[in-house]
């Protein structure tokens, strides 16, 4: 081989060798600028409402709950029945009628007796009256007479004294000075008095009968069973035909408020305290809220469970809710109005502190920030962020200052 064609050969072969290497050269220099990016999504802060919820359950019950028993001695037939189990009635709506033709008996007899007693006291009254007042007359004159007879022998002793009268004389005004008669009058007086001990007895009779009377009328009055209340009737226990006692009878349920006992712990009970709306939710009826109101938060807790009763109750106009239905509460706390909120999701926590990732010109920057009210789907600003920030809401959780983004989906 010529020299030529060697030297040709060599210079290829170097000139492949450089070209190789400025290839290599130029992969590392690419290598070197490509860089991860992430793909994210942003949403802006914005102004609006938050408040943060306690939620709890219970079962609903009724308010007003009046069991009916008739007033009544004994045995008596149910002679009319107007009202069947689930009957909606008013109150003073006539529910059943006992059997009155036994009762009509007791109630004559008992006139009869009333009457009579009263009869006898009136008459009794008047011979008593009449003759205490005499005793008393009789024992009145008796007075005056032991007086002028008292003051006759006086002045007669006198007259004896100094011998102007005989003793005969003396002797008859003595006699007649004597107080025999007063004291027989002041004891005709005393027992006529006596008598009055008996015209109270006899009032104690009397009073007896007219209330045995008045009982009896009364008993025929509860003949007729009325309602109480209005509500539907939730149990019956008698039958036209069967025999009622004071025993239950049948029982009214009034629907048109409920109540709900929730039970709720240490943490949450001064948060129940300052709740500015509670909102119910009846799963057999509806998906729909439904307002409540706090009627009862006991300050003291349960002695074995530590736990507050609160009472809610809930207006039902048309008995669609029914007692026993399950109810989930909602209590709204710590309300925030035209705030700044975030998308819970899109805070991250380091230790105490509070940040967010925000886009700047495609690339991260972690902003501190403080936060409010959270109710695990918003949380509330209070500072370190404007409305204009773009803030990463998702694809966040492995991202660091400076990192390269690309926005996939949020306002750009």
């Amino acid at each position: 081989m010529s020299k030529k064609a060697l030297l040709l050969i060599w210079g290829l072969i170097i000139s492949s060798l450089i070209l190789a290497g400025c290839g290599n050269n130029q992969s590392i220099e690419v290598q070197a600028e490509q860089e991860n990016i992430f793909a994210v999504e942003v949403a802006y802060p914005k102004l609006g409402d938050l408040s943060q919820s306690i939620t709890l359950s219970g079962q609903l019950s009724a308010i007003d709950t009046v069991t009916i028993i008739p007033e009544v001695q004994g045995l008596l037939e149910v002679r009319a029945l107007h009202v069947t189990l689930g009957d909606y009635v008013k109150k003073g709506d006539t529910l059943f009628i006992l059997d009155r033709e036994n009762i009509t008996d007791q109630i004559e007899g008992a006139r009869l007796a009333y009457e009579s007693s009263k009869a006898n006291y009136i008459q009794q009254k008047e011979r008593i009256h009449q003759q205490v007042d005499n005793t008393r007359l009789a024992y009145e004159g008796a007075k005056k007479s032991y007086e002028h007879a008292q003051a006759n022998f006086e002045r007669i002793e006198k007259l004896y004294e100094a011998g102007a009268v005989s003793y005969q004389d003396y002797q008859q005004a003595k006699l007649a000075a004597s107080d025999i008669q007063l004291q027989q009058a002041k004891l005709h007086y005393k027992n006529s008095k006596a008598h009055e001990a008996q015209l109270a007895s006899l009032e104690s009779q009397l009073n007896q009968a007219r209330t045995a009377y008045h009982t009896s009328s009364k008993t025929l009055e509860n003949t007729m069973v009325t309602a109480p209340i209005s509500g539907v009737i939730s149990s019956l226990n008698i039958e036209v035909g069967g025999m009622a006692s004071a025993q239950p009878a049948l029982t009214i349920t009034d629907i048109s408020s409920l109540e709900v006992i929730v039970n709720a712990t240490e943490g949450m009970i001064n948060r129940v305290l300052k709740a500015n709306t509670v909102e119910l939710i009846i799963p057999a009826v509806s998906d729909e809220k439904t307002v409540g109101e706090i009627k009862v938060v006991n300050p003291v807790p349960d002695a074995k469970t530590q736990l507050y009763t609160v009472k809610i109750t809930i207006d039902n106009p048309d008995g669609m809710i029914k007692p026993g239905m399950f109810a989930q509460v909602y209590m709204n706390t710590n309300e925030r109005q035209n705030t700044t909120i975030l998308p819970s999701e899109a805070v991250l926590q380091e230790e105490e502190s509070f940040y967010v990732f925000v886009v700047e010109e495609e690339r991260t920057m972690r902003k501190d920030i403080s936060i409010g009210v959270d109710n695990g789907e918003l949380v509330e600003i209070i500072d370190g962020l404007t409305l204009e920030d773009r803030v990463i809401v998702k694809g966040q959780d492995f991202l660091r200052d400076g990192y390269k983004v690309k926005i996939v989906r949020g306002e750009k």
